[in-house]
């Protein structure tokens, strides 16, 4: 909800803070999350620990919020495998310890900041483009978060953007560098190149046992069955609460009654006015209008440009207009009417007519809403008295079953939540905290309450676990054969590969050197350092920019059973649209040096605080240990 607060932030200084008040939300939420459960915490920070289920919450909540802007699914294996786990953890200490530096300084912002902070902010802002409560609040209510809360997460993000901005100051590239580096961002290169494949090399012979043996030790991740783990989970979900509880006909209508005024969509028009310095002037220019000149000719020679008389969206009761501007006709110009900042011509140029919703168009919508708001405080209820029974020696399915809740139970699931058959438990589909306190917790624990995204709380005990395994070689026989084979392929077309471009570059020419392989040289279109050519493995661009004239190198190829013999032909520089801008290239350097400078102003305060990090907590709580 806070990158969407501030999507409509611009500037590289922006774009440092832009996560502040996110990573706020993990370290300073209204449940304080850094003390969430009984496990051993995965960092201290001074006075502060980071728990394991609160590690879990913020990289599943990146990993999340990663996945619905990239447009595809990002695993949490596939996270790890690129550092997402280490990266969300170095965040999430370097946050704590900035933070409490702040308090340990007395550094402090007043109401009136917060004030105007907040109803800056897009997201707040109605229609007219001012601060709209009600808009405040419902945001805050999608996110479970109060009024208080969330002012107190402005505070702390306001002081620590004031300490960092402060320290940054007016920060600028060196001369030059901005130079340099566009030129090297704008080079273009060209090369020649002839492409391997399968038909180039001898064919695999199939491998014996020991062999076959040999290489799955070599290679365990790619034939180990994933570790296992059976829980007995209960589960209070204020939506399935919510199924069971009916709201009467007489409080929807008091309900209905009392929010009337939210229903109703006012009359809003897009208009424009003319300011004159007196009744007399503007009487004047309503003549010529009269005549015959056109509204934007009279603006023209008030000293007026098209946007300096437009107004935007009003609505009814805007006290920077005069009320007569609700009764005009699209189109029409009104007399000289006298507003609060003087004499003034109105012209409107479109209405939208106002909207109200009836009882019967809101009905279902009340009633979803009022039960689901009854439900949240039965799970309330419920949770306590969950934990009272736990408190009188009741054992967790005990007290569930006293308060008619039905445990659920998963049976050998894996990291991701899917049983052996590839299934998802139905009532945890959805639910990656709850799969993740699963393989965060020891076998036989009873974890604290905790509560997930979408508010269902939780508690859960592991019944079992099964270590993860190499699996036998029957089992994955035909798979250990194709990938040995895949891999003595690639080898030695990756040898082939060498020895052909060695002798490109002693002079033997690659059309001779293609011809021998069956195969035709080609040349590729301009590419730059982050692009590769067409065919090309995306890592081989760098290889190909470290190219002399002339030299040849062996390439990998996009397809993983083909290999390139390529050699740099041309090196140019890009025009046009695809050219990079020295002023962009300017204020990218700066957000890179300002990340760098504020990088370092966390490491200091973690220096300051002491930072103590658990890597076997961190290994318990994402599974990167097995």
């Amino acid at each position: 909800m806070l990158e969407s607060i501030r999507e409509m932030s611009k500037g590289w200084v922006a774009a440092v803070f832009i996560g502040l008040l996110v990573m706020s939300f993990a370290i300073w939420g209204i449940t304080d999350v850094f003390r969430m459960g009984g496990t051993t915490p995965v960092a201290t920070i001074g006075n502060v620990e980071i728990s394991q289920q609160a590690l879990v919450t913020e990289f599943q909540r990146r990993l999340r919020a990663f996945s619905q802007r990239g447009g595809f699914e990002l695993t949490s294996e596939q996270a790890r495998v690129l550092g997402f786990d280490q990266q969300v953890l170095r965040e999430l200490v370097q946050e704590a310890a900035v933070t409490q530096k702040l308090e340990d300084v007395g550094l402090l912002v007043g109401d009136e900041q917060i004030r105007r902070d907040i109803f800056a902010l897009p997201a707040f802002q109605g229609i007219t483009g001012t601060f709209d409560r009600g808009k405040f609040l419902s945001i805050l209510n999608g996110q479970n978060l109060s009024e208080d809360a969330f002012i107190a997460l402005m505070r702390r993000d306001i002081a620590a953007r004031t300490f960092t901005e402060a320290a940054l100051g007016d920060l600028k590239p060196p001369a030059g560098l901005a130079d340099a580096l566009t030129a090297y961002a704008n080079e273009r290169r060209t090369v020649d190149y002839f492409v391997l494949t399968a038909a180039n090399v001898p064919a695999i012979p199939v491998p014996n046992d020991e062999a076959l043996t040999s290489f799955i030790q070599a290679h365990p991740a790619a034939f180990t069955a994933p570790e296992r783990r059976s829980a007995t989970i209960v589960l209070i979900a204020p939506e399935e609460l919510a199924k069971g509880i009916t709201v009467g006909a007489e409080e929807l209508q008091a309900t209905y009654d009392a929010r009337r005024s939210t229903y109703v969509t006012p009359e809003t028009r897009v208009v424009e006015q003319i300011r004159f310095p007196g009744e007399s002037e503007a009487a004047a220019a309503r003549a010529k209008i009269d005549a015959g000149t056109s509204f934007i000719d009279i603006a023209r020679e008030a000293g007026f440009t098209e946007q300096d008389i437009a107004l935007g969206d009003v609505s009814a009761g805007d006290p920077t207009l005069p009320a007569d501007a609700f009764t005009l006709a699209v189109g029409e110009v009104s007399k000289p009417l006298e507003g609060p900042f003087g004499w003034v011509l109105l012209r409107v140029v479109s209405v939208t007519p106002g909207t109200s919703r009836s009882f019967e168009d809101v009905r279902a919508e009340l009633a979803k809403e009022l039960a689901l708001s009854r439900a949240v405080d039965e799970a309330y209820d419920l949770s306590d008295r969950l934990e009272d029974g736990l408190a009188s020696g009741q054992t967790l399915t005990e007290a569930a079953a006293a308060l008619g809740l039905q445990p659920v139970t998963v049976s050998n699931i894996d990291a991701t939540g899917k049983t052996p058959d590839g299934t998802m438990v139905p009532r945890i589909e959805g639910e990656p905290e709850i799969v993740a306190a699963v393989f965060a917790a020891e076998a036989g624990q009873e974890t604290d309450l905790a509560t997930t995204e979408t508010r269902t709380q939780y508690m859960l005990r592991v019944e079992g676990v099964v270590p993860a395994a190499l699996r036998p070689l029957d089992e994955v026989r035909d798979d250990a054969i194709a990938a040995y084979a895949a891999t003595q392929r690639n080898l030695a077309l990756r040898k082939l590969a060498n020895d052909l471009a060695a002798s490109a570059n002693k002079g033997t020419l690659l059309s001779l050197l293609a011809a021998n392989m069956n195969t035709e040289v080609q040349t590729s279109g301009a590419f730059s350092r982050d692009r590769a050519p067409d065919g090309f493995a995306p890592t081989s661009a760098t290889s190909l920019f470290a190219l002399a004239p002339a030299q040849a190198i062996a390439v990998p190829g996009a397809d993983p059973d083909t290999a390139i013999v390529a050699r740099l032909a041309d090196i140019s520089q890009a025009s046009g649209e695809e050219a990079a801008a020295p002023a962009d290239i300017a204020d990218r350097l700066a957000g890179a040096i300002a990340r760098d400078l504020t990088a370092a102003i966390g490491t200091a305060a973690e220096d300051d605080v002491g930072v103590e990090i658990n890597p076997q907590a961190v290994e318990r709580a994402l599974g990167t240990g097995s």
